[in-house]
């Protein structure tokens, strides 16, 4: 069998491997074979490649042997709402974990390290202070995960009590070697050095974040460190971002390690026409070939407009629909008073 997870580690994705190793997991009376038989299947169904079969048998047998799969990596843990487990293609793809307690957290430690987690790259957590405690967890056990290239923590909404400590994280990337996609909050981003050239890059901030202090740090990013630890053609997210996208872009646009940015995605940020507008600026000044996501943003045809003028500049995405709410009159009549005939 280590034989069979080694190859499924190697390219999970490929169809043609895919339905080799499917017959030798179901060769050996593993369910991931099913999975992959299914998976595919209902893949080819969607493409219009496969009209005989039928959805709905597919997909209820596919989530049992999703919940068979879960049983078998997480064990007694399997039943946990805190621990969300997706599978493409009969391979453990990605993992969500939303809180937990000390032992919990531990048992899903144990089961990424599981050879069934081979196929596991990317790694999402709710907030920083599960993030931090699976660190100190792998930490103390020794253990590593090379496999995952992946990983997003998503930032945490603080008010006056509760703001978060960048205490923890310089462990991070001992626990995750080789990072290539890497999501934090801006109050971490001065605090982590990644071990090889990131491709993706998102620094995001909460919404509700209302901490004078706390988006004071947020908007004092870095750039140039993170700028040093990008690869040649990397992405730059800003998502939800506590100072003006363009005020960023013009920090960035002053640091050497700019010429390595290809795209910029704005589509979780703070993007408007205003912004639109300042940004066309930096980036004509700037004069380089670039891509920008604006997927989603508060952006109206007006900004995109400014963007798409830019030479060089490519415009990805629409921005959000105006939704705009129908006034509606009522007419309200007096109720006659019973006291006063």
């Amino acid at each position: 069998m280590a034989n069979v997870d080694d190859r499924l580690a190697l390219d999970p994705l490929d169809a043609e491997e895919a339905l080799v190793l499917a017959d030798a997991l179901l060769a050996e009376g593993d369910v991931r074979g099913e999975l992959i038989v299914l998976q595919r299947a209902l893949a080819q169904f969607e493409r219009g490649e496969l009209p005989g079969l039928d959805p709905v048998a597919a997909s209820t047998r596919i989530d049992r042997l999703v919940r068979t799969c879960r049983r078998k990596i997480l064990g007694e843990w399997a039943t946990s709402r805190h621990l969300r487990l997706r599978f493409r293609i009969g391979n453990l793809e990605r993992v969500r974990v939303a809180r937990g307690g000390t032992e919990e957290l531990a048992g899903l430690v144990v089961a990424l390290d599981a050879p069934e987690s081979g196929t596991l790259h990317t790694l999402e957590f709710s907030s920083s202070r599960v993030a931090r405690q699976i660190v100190r967890l792998c930490r103390a056990e020794a253990r590593c995960f090379p496999t995952i290239t992946t990983l997003v923590i998503e930032p945490c909404e603080t008010d006056g009590e509760n703001v978060p400590t960048t205490k923890g994280y310089q462990n991070l990337t001992r626990v995750f070697p080789n990072l290539v996609e890497l999501e934090l909050p801006s109050e971490f981003a001065n605090r982590v050095r990644v071990t090889r050239p990131l491709a993706r890059l998102v620094i995001s901030t909460h919404p509700k974040s209302v901490v004078r202090s706390y988006r004071t740090r947020a908007s004092g990013v870095a750039w140039s460190f993170w700028l040093a630890q990008l690869g040649v053609g990397a992405t730059i997210g800003l998502h939800d971002f506590a100072v003006s996208v363009a005020t960023a872009v013009q920090r960035m646009s002053g640091d050497p390690g700019w010429s390595r940015v290809a795209a910029l995605d704005l589509s979780r940020s703070s993007l408007d026409d205003t912004e639109a507008r300042d940004l066309a600026e930096v980036l004509a000044f700037d004069g380089v070939a670039r891509r920008v996501c604006v997927e989603g943003t508060a952006m109206t045809a007006e900004g995109q407009a400014r963007l798409c003028a830019v030479p060089l500049v490519t415009v990805e995405g629409a921005p959000a629909p105006l939704v705009v709410r129908p006034i509606v009159r009522r007419s309200w009549k007096m109720r006659p008073d019973p006291s006063n005939p």
